[in-house]
Parts: structure tokens; sequence; C-alpha cells
């Protein structure tokens, strides 16, 4: 009965080895060799529930790695469209619950949308594309920026729970003049930036998009100015105000006003640059997107 025992002990390893974890031993009698035999089935048993949830593990990284793939095909190639326009979106997750967009208008002029879905991961992934399909199936030329925002919140309200909603600025651009509108739901405020460094906040008001169907409108301001050469429009989401670095400190819109005001370079370069000098190796708590408009 000893070397049976000893032999199937051998033969167990030699599975396990080989990354089979099924095989279970039946104990011989009530020695060491026993006992060791039981803690050898209980070891296997261990070993199979972890590789199945590894292979699980697995199978849902691979299936948010193709989410995040389909997800930043959905986003424009702003370069290509108009290279006074910069943008990029950093997930804190595989998959980001940040948005923005770019539309050609037939006038020369670029729509311009940049929206924050409440929540993280894939559920806020998943609103974010449907807001795109919305957006994209409004009439932007026909549609001022109040209007856009206000068809928008209509749908979201018949379609959406109440606890689930979205910030957004969507605006119109023209390269050409300068000339710049936008209306703002929610979201955190638009930064300008003059060629001198002078910086000027801009805050018009406005209710996040789901937070009230009948004064969403009623509430919701335009703002408008006009871009001179080497001024640049600086919009965000709350991932980069509330980047924290180590200790826990925000980065604030203080410290983005000084990187946009001070140092050479692009706004979008120096913007990220100081995130990344304040993070101090530390990983994003909240998807992180940047919109800029440069004449």
């Amino acid at each position: 009965n000893l070397g049976k025992s000893v032999d199937s002990l051998f033969q167990g390893v030699s599975h396990l080895s080989n990354g089979d974890f099924s095989l279970r031993i039946r104990p011989r009698g009530r020695d060491q060799v026993a006992r060791l035999t039981t803690a050898f089935n209980e070891m296997a048993e261990r070993l199979q529930a972890a590789d199945v949830e590894r292979s699980e593990r697995l199978r849902l990284e691979e299936e948010l790695r193709v989410a995040r793939e389909v997800q930043m095909r959905l986003l424009p190639d702003v370069s290509a469209l108009a290279p006074a326009i910069q943008a990029t979106i950093l997930p804190a997750r595989e998959v980001a619950g940040d948005y923005f967009d770019l539309f050609k208008l037939g006038d020369g002029r670029f729509a311009f949308f940049i929206a924050d879905v409440s929540g993280k991961g894939t559920s806020a992934a998943f609103y974010a594309a449907e807001t795109k399909g919305v957006l994209a199936a409004l009439d932007k030329a026909a549609l001022g920026p109040r209007e856009v925002l206000g068809r928008l919140n209509a749908i979201w309200c018949a379609t959406h729970p109440r606890q689930v909603f979205l910030t957004a600025i969507y605006g119109v651009f023209d390269p050409g003049s300068g000339a710049f509108a936008f209306a703002r739901a929610g979201h955190p405020a638009g930064f300008l930036r003059r060629a001198d460094g002078a910086v000027e906040r801009l805050c018009p008001r406005g209710l996040g998009i789901g937070m009230s169907r009948d004064r969403f409108e009623e509430l919701l301001e335009l703002a408008e100015g006009r871009l001179e050469p080497g001024d640049a429009l600086l919009f965000f989401t709350d991932g980069l105000s509330e980047a924290q670095d180590p200790e826990g400190n925000l980065f604030g819109e203080e410290r983005l006003e000084a990187a946009l005001s001070e140092g050479v370079g692009d706004p979008k370069t120096r913007v990220l640059l100081a995130v990344e000098a304040f993070l101090q190796g530390r990983p994003l708590e909240d998807d992180l997107t940047l919109l800029v408009l440069q004449r």
C-alpha cells in the first residue's frame, strides 16, 4: 500500500507540473502518506480553482482590450480634420467614460464636443458611445450650441435613469476668424489663454445633461468670443483638475492656469507635462481628456 500510495503521489505531481489540476488521489489508510495524499488533493483543488479564475480574468481582459480598441476608433482623427484643434484622452481604466468629438460644418466652421459620463469603466463607456450616435444624428449646421445640448438633454432624460448624467461642452469654432461660441452643461470651465500669457476662466451657467428635463435650456448660457493669433482655448474633464499626487493633493485649476500661462510649447503639451510631474508616477484616478482650440 505504501508503494502504491507513493507512486500515486508521484503521478499526481507529474500531472500538476504539466498543468493538469483535475487529478485526485484516493487516500490509502490513515498514516502520514494518506494525510499527505489528502493535502495533495486539497492543493490540486485550489490550483484548479485558481486556474479557472485566471482563465476568466484573461478572457475579461481580452474583451476589455477589444472594447478599448473599438472606443479609440470611435474618436475622430482631429489632426486630419483641423490642425488648429488638438485633443487627447487618457483612460484611467481599460475603457473611458470621457468622450470628445469634432464635426466639420459646411461653412468651414467646426463643431466640437467634450463630455464626461458619471461613473467609470464599461457602463460609462457604453453611455459615451451612445452619446456619439445621438450627437451625430443632430443637424449641427442648423442648431446652435444651446439647441444641440437641449436636444441631447431631452433625449437623455427620456431614455436614461435619473442617477446617470452627463457633463458636456458643445460649441462651434471658426479657425479662419477665430470666432467661437459654446454652452456648458455642468462641465468644468474652459480656459482662454491669450498670446501674451494672460489666462481667463470661461464658465457660463448650465446644468448637467439628465439633471433636469424642464429647466435645462432656461438655465443654459452661451459664451462667445474670438481667438486672436497665438490665442488658445482649452477644455478638459475633471480627471485633470482632480488628479492626485502621492499625498492626495488635487492638481486643481490654479496649477492648470499656471501651466497655461508659463513655459513654452503648445498648451496641450505643457498641461500634460505639468500633470505628469504632479502625479509623480501615481496612476490617474479618473479619465482625463483635453480639447484645445488654437489660432
